[in-house]
């Protein structure tokens, strides 16, 4: 069912793989870019915003595959790496080598759905639970309906997302950058029931929101969407609730709403789960590349500064 692998499309993947004999203990994904003739290491799929990430392992050898994916780094020199979207409990940062650094970025924001659609309703705040409900009848008294599109439907979700995603977004998106590619694999995805286009129509059909969710084994990820600027107010609300609601014919057990924005997304997934992105530059020749580089930016800046001084 995986899909993931061919959405990433890294120019270089690499996996780090730790084995015991023939058996696999456990591994991490990276995809290698090169700068100035450098290695940088990146999470596979850096682009497409990475989260809640970590070494994959069996759990009782966790801590010995985590020391030899140490250990392959401390082997190398002058390299990069890059690591976002790192669970806050991970222990890799502390087995890579001095250079690498590690700080807190935006939390994730997940929440348990409980044995029904009701009972998670009943664990959200009560004003924010009025307001789902008084959107939803609104809503649905002026002919709009949510629907999840189906295998032959793909083309036609898949256009709406680039347009009302491009509509909210514009330039600004960095998520147009890659659509083509995304949208390749997301086909796959969707036809093994691991990604949904959930769409809200207006009585006259016609497509006013959209969300794309990925589903992880039990887990649901609110992952990309758009909204017409002159669609209803709301719009987005009713539909990411009908998407939680559909959750339940599927099994779900849990939905996560990504990273960054917290202000709307804790109201619907109120446990926080803090991220971390380690990067650094290790070795010599590394330091002194990314110094230099460093340097000329400040530099740069200074110099557009005085300009803008003189002006």
């Amino acid at each position: 069912m995986s899909w993931w692998l061919e959405a990433a499309g890294a120019v270089e993947p690499l996996f780090v793989l730790v084995v015991d004999d023939d058996g696999l203990l456990g591994g991490f994904p990276f995809q290698v870019e090169r700068w100035r003739g450098l290695p940088r290491f990146r999470a596979l799929g850096y682009d497409m915003w990475p989260s809640d990430i970590d070494v994959v392992a069996e759990p009782s050898r966790y801590d010995a595959v985590v020391a030899a994916i140490g250990d392959w780094f401390r082997s190398r020199s002058d390299y990069l790496i890059e690591l976002r979207g790192l669970t806050s409990t991970t222990r890799l940062h502390s087995h890579i080598a001095t250079g690498a650094e590690v700080r807190p970025i935006a939390p994730t924001w997940t929440a348990p759905l409980g044995s029904d659609f009701s009972d998670y309703l009943g664990s959200l705040g009560r004003s924010f639970r009025k307001e789902i409900g008084r959107l939803q009848r609104k809503l649905t008294r002026e002919g709009y309906r949510a629907h999840v599109a189906s295998p032959d439907e793909l083309p036609e979700a898949l256009r709406t997302l680039e347009e009302l995603h491009r509509l909210q977004f514009g330039k600004q998106s960095s998520f147009l950058p890659f659509f083509d590619r995304f949208s390749r694999a997301a086909v796959a995805g969707a036809r093994s029931n691991q990604v949904f286009f959930h769409t809200l129509y207006d009585a006259e059909n016609t497509p006013v929101a959209i969300d794309v969710w990925i589903r992880a084994g039990n887990r649901l990820l609110n992952y990309i969407g758009g909204r017409h600027p002159d669609g209803p107010s709301g719009a987005g609300t009713v539909l990411i609730a009908a998407a939680i609601e559909d959750a339940y014919s599927r099994g779900i057990q849990e939905i996560s709403l990504g990273s960054g924005f917290g202000g709307w997304k804790e109201r619907w997934a109120p446990h926080r789960n803090d991220q971390l992105h380690l990067t650094g530059a290790v070795g010599l020749r590394a330091r002194s590349l990314v110094w230099a580089r460093d340097t000329a930016r400040t530099a740069a800046r200074l110099v557009r500064k005085d300009r803008n001084r003189d002006e």
